[in-house]
């Protein structure tokens, strides 16, 4: 039997720290006030206004803050992962060489490195960038010589986030919201929106080459890219991640690693004003010492933190990790982490008049190295 609803008032618990800071829009109730006066004219008056209302809402454009983190593979330099993370283009994404081709003689990185940045050179939704850089390695000298990897790229449009993804990367829409534990009420990031796997069998993700026929991802049966969206509002995290994350870390281990650096975070973001009229009160949510640093820097830190609990969970021959259930799954015989390149890249949903600055517009990427000229200029 579920429990029935607590006899308390959520925002009497919250002593005003929370109260109204997630929902703008609400209003208090005056329960001293006289009803108002309706008649037949003035109801349907306001009926008609209600319904004006709801068919043209107002349009609201959002922003991403960005942060991220890259840990290679113990035994690889660089790495086979490509990250991109941009507050200016809204977007960010990830991409998973696979490790095979080097059998080939080819570079997974580079392949990796190159696809993602056909993706995001141009601002395009994230279907699109998923399509077109699928198509553009056919042409690209550097990927022609062989190599595949997966791709996730997420963007924010207004209020709509869309996510595609072709492959085992993932990506979660987090909404941190007040939730009572024990005698406390703090914020917990309740999961929105969460992609999910991509494989022919099991550690065989869908994946993007130069040899790839790319079906219409319409096309039933097509083993093509997911594209899903919510609509997201300012404080919500997105965070995305390659498989080297995902296949060591479960989600319930994910939120309790985020869930107590929330208030600082969103405190750090208020200082340059991410949430509009509400960033005064989201300052007063922590101490002023733990707001210190830019919100860039806390993001950075998030996504260095969750990358590291993967690198320990990974090294460990006894966890209880993802990976080892799903082989499972299958019947295979799996035990502990799996090492790998982990990825991680975070954004949080912050309102348009935000404070940017030239830093916090920098696109955060690590496939310099492979880019032209023009890609340069693109994303600089």
């Amino acid at each position: 039997l579920r429990e029935t609803k607590p006899a308390y008032r959520l925002d009497s618990c919250l002593s005003r720290r929370f109260t109204r800071l997630l929902d703008p829009h609400s209003r208090p109730v005056h329960r001293c006030a006289a009803p108002p006066v309706v008649t037949r004219s003035s109801a349907m008056l306001r009926c008609q206004a209600v319904k004006t209302l709801r068919l043209a809402p107002p349009r609201r454009t959002l922003k991403l803050l960005v942060g991220a983190h890259l840990v290679p593979h113990p035994d690889k330099k660089d790495g086979e992962d490509a990250f991109y993370a941009s507050s200016r283009q809204a977007a960010l994404g990830v991409a998973d060489g696979v490790g095979g081709s080097k059998r080939e003689g080819v570079d997974p990185g580079a392949f990796s490195r190159r696809l993602l940045a056909h993706a995001v050179t141009e601002r395009r939704t994230a279907e699109e960038a998923v399509a077109t850089a699928r198509a553009a390695v056919k042409d690209d000298v550097l990927c022609k010589q062989g190599g595949s990897s997966t791709l996730l790229v997420a963007t924010l449009d207004d209020a709509t986030l869309s996510v595609s993804n072709l492959g085992d990367s993932a990506l979660i829409v987090l909404r941190p919201t007040p939730r009572k534990r024990g005698e406390q009420v703090t914020l917990w990031p309740r999961i929105l929106l969460r992609t999910h796997d991509q494989t022919h069998y099991f550690n065989c993700p869908y994946q993007a080459s130069a040899a790839d026929e790319a079906p219409a991802d319409a096309d039933l049966g097509a083993c093509g890219a997911d594209t899903i969206a919510a609509t997201v509002r300012s404080g919500d995290l997105v965070i995305a991640a390659t498989d080297g994350y995902w296949d060591n870390v479960f989600d319930s281990t994910t939120l309790a690693t985020i869930a107590p650096r929330l208030p600082a975070l969103w405190a750090s973001a208020a200082h340059q004003n991410a949430f509009g009229d509400l960033s005064k009160r989201v300052q007063r949510m922590t101490d002023a010492a733990e707001a210190a640093d830019p919100a860039r820097e806390s993001l950075d830190a998030l996504a260095e933190a969750l990358a590291g609990v993967a690198v320990s969970i990974a090294g460990e021959d006894t966890a209880v990790t993802p990976f080892a259930a799903s082989a499972r799954d299958d019947g295979l015989a799996f035990e502990g982490g799996k090492e790998d390149d982990v990825a991680v890249v975070c954004g949080l949903v912050v309102e348009d008049d935000v404070e940017l600055s030239a830093v916090d517009e920098a696109p955060r990427h690590n496939f310099e190295s492979v880019l032209t000229a023009r890609e340069r200029i693109a994303l600089a």
